[in-house]
């Protein structure tokens, strides 16, 4: 498979193994890329059925109100 010729899916990008090798090195997992993605994707709906500026928080107030623990990278020893 080209990966020059499309964007991957999530499904896809999630399969590479080099994707898979970062993430393992990073302590993310397959599950945290999918709740992070459902929460981007709720924010966003809830940005588009709030049409007025007075409702409609950023997504970094959206966000704030998550209880996800922030991830850093790990840095080489």
């Amino acid at each position: 498979m080209s990966y020059v010729d499309h964007e991957l899916s999530i499904d896809e990008m999630l399969a590479d193994p080099i994707v898979r090798t970062l993430m393992a090195y990073d302590g993310i997992t397959e599950k945290d890329v999918r709740k992070t993605l459902a929460q981007v994707a709720e924010a966003r709906e809830f940005g588009m059925t709030h049409s007025s500026k007075r409702m409609q928080p950023s997504l970094t107030q959206a966000w704030a109100h998550q209880s996800m623990p922030a991830i850093a990278p790990k840095t080489a020893a």
